[in-house]
């Protein structure tokens, strides 16, 4: 999966965008990546610039209080939330 988004940011994706499709959450990847534990893709986004202090749309969650509600702690280590 770390690939594929490698290879997205690699041809010019952006790492903050939020999709304005039908039937899509409208949160960027680093919250979806944080909500579902996705660490490897977590660590690519923010190694790529995304936004450590996004807020999830609806409740307002950052992709730190997501990550430590339910996420692994290997999250905790990444230099954007030290």
């Amino acid at each position: 999966k770390t690939n594929i988004v490698e290879l997205l940011i690699s041809r010019g994706a952006n790492v903050n965008s939020r999709p304005f499709f039908e039937n899509f959450s409208p949160d960027v990847a680093l919250i979806g990546a944080a909500y579902h534990g996705h660490a490897e893709i977590a660590k690519a986004l923010l190694d790529h610039g995304a936004d450590a202090n996004v807020r999830s749309v609806g409740i307002g969650n950052t992709p730190l209080m997501l990550a430590a509600a339910v996420g692994p702690i290997l999250y905790l280590r990444h230099k954007d939330w030290l």
